[in-house]
C-alpha cells in the first residue's frame, strides 16, 4: 500500500514539474535598446542599409513583410518594402512612416508618412508588392528609422503586420 501511495505521489509531482509554465521575455527590450544605441556600429555610410524581415508561415495570408532603409547621403533614405502572400488576395496595402530621433528628449518624431494600395491587374492574381522610393530633404546628421504596416484583404477579412527598422544616422 506504501509503494502505491508513494508511486501516485511521485507520479502527481512530475505531472506537475513537467506541465510547468515557463515565460519568456520578449526581444522588445532588446530591439528598444538596440534603437536608442548611438555608437559608431549603427551609423551607416552612404549605401548602406538595414533590413528588418518578418517571416510567418503560420499567417493566414501574409508569407513575408521585408522592410529595409537605406542610408544615401546628402540627407536622403532610401525606402524598400515587401509584401508577400501565401495565395492571391484581393488587396495588399503598405504603410511608411519615417522618424526622426529628437536626441534631447530621446523620443522618436514622425516626418512623413506614405501610403501604397495595390490591386491585382488584368486577371493577374495578386501574391505579393514591393515599393522603392527616396525620401528626400531630411535633415543630414539625424537619426531616422522606418515603421512599416503590411495589410492584406482577402473577402471581408484582413490580417496585418507590422515592422521597424532601428535607428540610423542618415549623413551628409
Amino acid at each position: 500500500m506504501k509503494k502505491l501511495i508513494r508511486s501516485i505521489i511521485v507520479g502527481i509531482l512530475a505531472a506537475l514539474l513537467i506541465a510547468m509554465p515557463v515565460f519568456a521575455d520578449t526581444i522588445e527590450g532588446a530591439r528598444q535598446d538596440f534603437e536608442n544605441y548611438q555608437g559608431d556600429e549603427v551609423i551607416l555610410r552612404a549605401g548602406d542599409s538595414s533590413t528588418v524581415r518578418i517571416m510567418d508561415a503560420r499567417g493566414n495570408w501574409i508569407a513575408d513583410g521585408i522592410l529595409q532603409i537605406t542610408n544615401l547621403g546628402n540627407g536622403n533614405i532610401g525606402v524598400l518594402m515587401t509584401t508577400e502572400c501565401h495565395i492571391p488576395v484581393d488587396e495588399i496595402m503598405m504603410t511608411v512612416a519615417v522618424d526622426q530621433l529628437i536626441e534631447s528628449s530621446q523620443n522618436w518624431n514622425q516626418m512623413e508618412f506614405y501610403t501604397f494600395d495595390y490591386y491585382p491587374e488584368d486577371g493577374k492574381p495578386l501574391t505579393d508588392a514591393t515599393l522603392s522610393f527616396e525620401v528626400t530633404g531630411q535633415e543630414p546628421d539625424k537619426w531616422y528609422r522606418l515603421r512599416g504596416l503590411h495589410m492584406v484583404f482577402y473577402g471581408d477579412e484582413s490580417e496585418g503586420y507590422s515592422t521597424r527598422t532601428p535607428g540610423i544616422m542618415i549623413t551628409d
